[in-house]
């Protein structure tokens, strides 16, 4: 049998993970701030023990299936109280790369690692950072096109599509025909 662990982000109650399918569940904190916002959980495509958390402090990690955590702030600043001043809504690894992983912020900002998390970097997307009524935009969402590595989504709350063809070195915006630019989910299917 396989092993189906369950991990569960909150607002404000950190993360919790279930070994038994949410019969019963145990708050992970050991490295990682309790109280986070956890909005974005992914794990390497190879090495299930390998995880990223986007929180409102910042991105984190854990080798050990959630034991234990590491932040991982190289590139994003810093503030007080908490320890990066953007909050992380969503993140994405590419399957054939693992190294490549990519973090969608608030305010509206796409940051690309290459080294595994250790250090990132602000991506020139041209999305919009601020946005009238919320005050900022933030993206929502992050999705690798199957079968192509080098492609990655992005869906940007009031701002759209933007879609990098080359493993985030450039985007550009899909949004034409859209009725709504409030991006809240991307799925690709692969052929």
């Amino acid at each position: 049998m396989t092993d189906r662990t369950l991990y569960v982000g909150t607002v404000g109650e950190g993360l919790w993970r279930s070994k038994d399918l949410g019969e019963s569940y145990e708050r992970l904190s050991n490295g990682l701030f309790i109280e986070a916002d956890v909005r974005a959980i992914v794990v390497h495509p190879s090495d299930r023990k390998t995880l990223y958390a986007g929180t409102n402090c910042g991105i984190y990690k854990s080798e050990d299936a959630g034991q234990s955590w590491r932040l991982l702030n190289a590139g994003f600043g810093s503030g007080w109280p908490r320890t990066t001043d953007q909050e992380v809504w969503s993140l994405a690894i590419v399957p054939e790369k693992p190294d490549v992983v990519f973090a969608g912020v608030c305010p509206a900002a796409i940051y690309r690692s290459i080294d595994a998390g250790e250090t990132w970097r602000l991506s020139d997307t041209g999305i919009r950072r601020e946005c009238g009524p919320i005050m900022y935009s933030r993206v929502t969402c992050l999705s690798i096109e199957p079968g192509a590595a080098a492609a990655i989504w992005a869906g940007v709350e009031i701002d759209g599509i933007r879609v990098s063809n080359d493993l985030g070195e450039t985007w550009e915006s899909r949004s034409e025909g859209l009725s709504s630019l409030d991006i809240h989910s991307l799925l690709i299917r692969g052929q």
